[in-house]
């Protein structure tokens, strides 16, 4: 019943994504997501010859796909690059607060966050930036779109290669987005926010629920070959 519940929890979002974006509402316009951004490109196309463990001046963060996780950066395995490096990226792709980072090759391909990050940082050719032009397209909303079935089909349902799966840019900007104003945009966020923050919680009450009564499974199972039962 807990796993059920659990599970649940996890399609409950999923499902409120769906409903929102399937159904659109009256005054929501067809997009290419292209015409609503101000960029949209990846990072580096070759890896660098040296990779550093350590952050020292001069040297920045190197963001791969690994790091991309849907809503949150996971920086528990990173590694940084030198000066020299990073400035061969940055001024063509230069991901700053706020833009969104999506995962465009690999396992992972479609995962999704924003960049809480405030220094600059380099991205391999794995991971495209997305910089909407916020007086029409808020990221967040961009975001939650793209978390949907329909929107992630949308992205990513023509997705390139056999062994390796990708998504190219050029399928990234043509792919249309249902677009109202930005009021019904930020509703639609802080609803989302709002929706998220619960789910994650129960999510979380759920697994802690799942680990003590593994611990209880075990501690019997314990007693019983002991012949303490």
């Amino acid at each position: 019943n807990v796993e059920k519940n659990l599970n649940n929890a996890k399609e409950l979002f999923q499902s409120q994504l769906n409903q929102i974006f399937s159904q659109k509402g009256d005054g929501w316009v067809e997009k290419e997501l292209g015409e609503l951004c101000e960029k949209i490109q990846d990072g580096a196309h070759h890896s660098p010859k040296i990779q550093y463990e350590e952050k020292l001046n001069n040297r920045y963060l190197y963001i791969t796909s690994k790091n991309i996780r849907n809503n949150y950066l996971d920086l528990s395995n990173v590694s940084y690059v030198d000066e020299s490096f990073h400035n061969t990226i940055y001024p063509r792709c230069n991901p700053e607060a706020g833009d969104i980072l999506i995962t465009k090759d690999g396992a992972n391909t479609g995962n999704i966050t924003l960049n809480t990050l405030e220094e600059p940082f380099s991205l391999l050719s794995s991971v495209c930036l997305i910089k909407t032009n916020r007086k029409l397209l808020l990221p967040s909303f961009l975001k939650g779109y793209i978390q949907s079935p329909v929107g992630f089909k949308n992205i990513t349902g023509k997705m390139t290669g056999m062994a390796i799966k990708r998504i190219i840019l050029k399928t990234i900007k043509q792919a249309e987005i249902p677009l109202p104003d930005l009021n019904i945009q930020q509703q639609i966020v802080e609803q989302l926010d709002d929706l998220y923050e619960k789910t994650q919680s129960l999510e979380s009450n759920y697994q802690q629920e799942l680990d003590a009564l593994d611990e209880l499974k075990k501690s019997i199972l314990q007693k019983a070959f002991n012949g303490e039962l």
